[in-house]
């Protein structure tokens, strides 16, 4: 609206944006405009909103409710009422660092999401600090209703036998490579380290572990899914080449097709779960909008993989990630402090430490 009297604009709790014009004329509301990047709900509500407040005088104006509003549109759907006040909790059970407290820390990660009326479980970590820290946190491992592998690799998956000694039964999710049989080599050893599953396919099964293994994403809720297989896109993100799988006795590169993240399509945008991203975080993101068809990616949390990472890569990943709108970044486990601190001021009030210990409601 041109020449408007009167402008304002809300971020609601879901994370719409809402903005208003006004034109009064003698202490009257002669129009009222909206604009609004918002669900059907916020775009139902701002109509009606607009409608209602036309002729009235200012004060009736400012006096119409939200109860107004919604009285007016004959009440929202079930469906759109739980759409609008959508929440994900998550808690980081096992990583690098620890808060203060009673918990411990090791390389690895594990973090609890909670959505949709579920408990998933993304990683379970190097060993015992994902159950030791739930226990410190008052949390049921036994409660928690799936578990989604990452990739393969020890640091997060070590975990696996304490958390099925405790829940049982329950449905693993993961690629078919988690099981291949994975290497390294530190430091320019000629020595390969196996850093596979440290337990067999078979005795995990004994413990309750059910695996659904898929190269393709996998729907676990109405909003929750994971990546599958995440194509390598970008021109400058790499798996590392200290990365290795044995196949007839010999060693080959590791290309960690395994690799996959968990996506929360989320009513205020993507809410992206990595383990290590070591496909890269930005091919991620980008997979995670195109299985979504949504394009804003409202917060990415986990491993980057970015701890040994040139500068010129940082700098790209930032940039790509700028262009991707985040806004809320919790990178943890194997971005490592130089990446990490690049990232923080970069990002600034949109970046957090992400360790074991944290505790995160989003929006």
């Amino acid at each position: 609206m041109d020449d408007a009297d009167a402008y304002a604009s809300v971020l609601g709790p879901c994370g719409d944006n809402m903005e208003m014009w006004l034109e009064a004329r003698n202490g009257m509301v002669k129009n009222v405009t909206f604009w609004t990047d918002g669900c059907s709900a916020t775009i139902a509500c701002g109509s009606m909103a607009t409608e209602l407040a036309k002729g009235k005088t200012l004060g009736e104006a400012l006096a119409i409710s939200a109860d107004v509003i919604a009285i007016s549109l004959g009440g929202l759907t079930g469906k759109v009422e739980q759409e609008a006040i959508m929440e994900i909790r998550l808690t980081t059970l096992s990583e690098n660092t620890a808060g203060m407290g009673d918990f411990l820390a090791e390389w690895g990660l594990s973090i609890l999401v909670e959505v949709d009326g579920m408990r998933i479980l993304m990683d379970t970590g190097l060993s015992s600090s994902a159950v030791h820290n739930a226990r410190v946190m008052g949390i049921d491992l036994s409660t928690i209703d799936r578990i989604v592998l990452s990739h393969g690799h020890t640091d997060h998956t070590g975990g696996l036998r304490d958390v099925l000694k405790i829940k049982g039964k329950v449905e693993v999710i993961a690629h078919p490579d988690v099981w291949a049989s994975k290497y390294t080599r530190r430091n320019g050893q000629e020595e390969e380290q196996y850093i596979g599953i440290p337990f067999s396919r078979e005795e995990l099964e004994s413990r309750g572990a059910r695996f659904n293994l898929s190269k393709k994403p996998v729907r676990i809720s109405e909003h929750v899914m994971t990546t599958g297989e995440i194509p390598m896109l970008s021109e400058y993100e790499a798996v590392e080449n200290n990365l290795f799988v044995k196949r007839d006795g010999a060693l080959r590169q590791d290309p960690l097709a395994d690799d996959l993240a968990l996506v929360i399509d989320a009513e205020f945008g993507l809410v992206v779960i990595t383990g290590c991203a070591h496909r890269g975080i930005v091919n991620t993101l980008r997979l995670a909008q195109g299985i979504t068809g949504r394009e804003q990616v409202y917060a990415a949390i986990g491993g980057t993989h970015l701890l040994r990472a040139s500068e010129e890569r940082i700098e790209k990943t930032m940039a790509d990630l700028r262009e991707i709108g985040i806004r809320r970044l919790g990178p943890s486990h194997c971005t490592g402090f130089h990446a990490s601190a690049w990232l923080a001021l970069e990002f600034e009030d949109a970046f957090f430490v992400n360790n074991a210990g944290t505790r995160l409601t989003l929006p």
